[in-house]
């Protein structure tokens, strides 16, 4: 029981899961918490799920108008109190617990990319839809690439938490540093965005400990898991289809997804947007609360049967340029196909001449000539697709949760 719970991201353990089990036992916590660190976050969450009562995660990067925004001022965040529910004495046993916690809650704040956070409350049954529980995994090191206050972060952790994993936090380091980790500390699984994948690549040599990928919160194409194959020869890719409004609900080996049995009849697909069954949604604030909720996710079918489509990006990404509609991954992904192109952005800046103007930033080691790149995407791409301004800059905005940022 001595063996790591979380490697912080300076490569030192911080704590073991004897020291998780004492952290376990405490007498009061915050219901609502603003943690300081990724360790901070993860012993609340599961502090929560094992005695039994509910939580409320607050993001540490919140500006000071945030925190006013959402209420959360006059002494509501971090304000402590006491904690009753059983104490675990060993690991066994707070696994045990956290399988049956009927008076524990989660609520997590989605990213805010498009406006205020909203505020999602989660069950223990959302959380851990796709838990996979068994011998075969007592053995997987786990690296935590996502933000600690985030649905995929969370379930993460319970993965690791619940097979005795060892965590080793990668969340916000360089490259290098990410590589050296993962070579140096065993991680066997990795969790992570195409953004996330796309900033490891390329690798000098691969990594053959890596047993396992997933690709979760955005699109993913072809191109990127042929390399992902290339770098991680040994591991299984598996793509994930999740959201914070429902947990993960859709796993697919490439980017072709189907829809499983246990979630046939409550997910449709109708004029090309993917909906769910309300009852698959955690609790949280909307207009109605009608049936079918429209999940803002556009998809492409490939068949009908079976049922075969590829998630092609969010509703409120696409671009309207001259009246016609614009899918920034896909100028996105042309961009990488470009020699030398590392990662892009794709995104509409308001122009009081023609309307919109679309505008792409790329990431590369050496500076290209601008006039071959737009000779490029003029050979793959419809004309009002090829961006009008291109900036070359050192790294992309991202939000909270790791993903490409679309604000201007």
């Amino acid at each position: 029981m001595s063996h790591a719970f979380i490697i912080d991201r300076t490569g030192s353990t911080s704590l073991t899961y004897e020291d998780l089990l004492s952290r376990l036992s405490v007498g009061e916590y915050a219901p609502v918490f603003r943690p300081a660190s990724t360790a901070e976050a993860l012993v609340a969450v599961l502090t929560a799920l094992v005695r039994g009562v509910p939580l409320r995660l607050v993001d540490s990067d919140f500006s000071n108008s945030e925190i006013h925004a959402l209420g959360l001022q006059g002494g509501q965040l971090d304000e402590k109190s006491p904690i009753s529910g059983k104490a675990p004495a060993s690991l066994e046993e707070a696994q045990a617990l956290g399988r049956v916690s009927s008076g524990f809650s989660l609520e997590l704040y989605t990213s805010g990319s498009t406006g205020l956070p909203k505020l999602v409350r989660h069950r223990l049954d959302s959380l851990t839809r796709t838990l996979r529980v068994s011998e075969r995994h007592v053995e997987d090191v786990w690296a935590l690439a996502f933000n600690p206050t985030h649905i995929a972060g969370i379930q993460v952790l319970l993965q690791a938490f619940f097979n005795g994993n060892t965590l080793v936090d990668i969340f916000g380091l360089s490259r290098a540093e990410i590589h050296a980790r993962l070579h140096s500390l065993g991680v066997t699984h990795l969790s992570a965005t195409p953004t996330f994948y796309r900033l490891l690549l390329p690798v000098e040599a691969p990594f053959p400990k890596l047993r396992s990928l997933t690709l979760g919160g955005e699109r993913s194409d072809a191109a990127l898991l042929a390399q992902l194959r290339t770098a991680f020869p040994l591991a299984r890719l598996h793509n994930l289809y999740a959201s914070t409004e429902a947990g993960t609900l859709l796993v697919a080996d490439g980017d072709l997804f189907g829809i499983h049995a246990s979630v046939e009849g409550k997910i449709l697909i109708l004029d090309g947007q993917l909906w769910i069954a309300r009852e698959l949604l955690a609790e949280f604030q909307s207009r109605d609360d009608a049936p079918w909720y429209a999940t803002g996710d556009r998809v492409e079918v490939i068949s009908d049967a079976p049922l075969r489509f590829r998630i092609v990006g969010r509703e409120n990404d696409f671009i309207n340029v001259g009246g016609s509609k614009v899918d920034p991954a896909e100028v996105e992904s042309a961009l990488r196909a470009f020699p030398g192109v590392a990662e892009a952005r794709v995104y509409g800046r308001p122009s009081s001449v023609v309307g919109t103007l679309l505008c792409a930033e790329y990431t590369s080691l050496l500076p290209l000539a601008e006039p071959d790149l737009r000779s490029h995407l003029a050979l793959c791409l419809q004309a009002h697709k090829v961006p009008r301004i291109m900036k070359r800059v050192e790294s992309l905005a991202k939000t909270r949760t790791g993903k490409l940022s679309r604000n201007v």
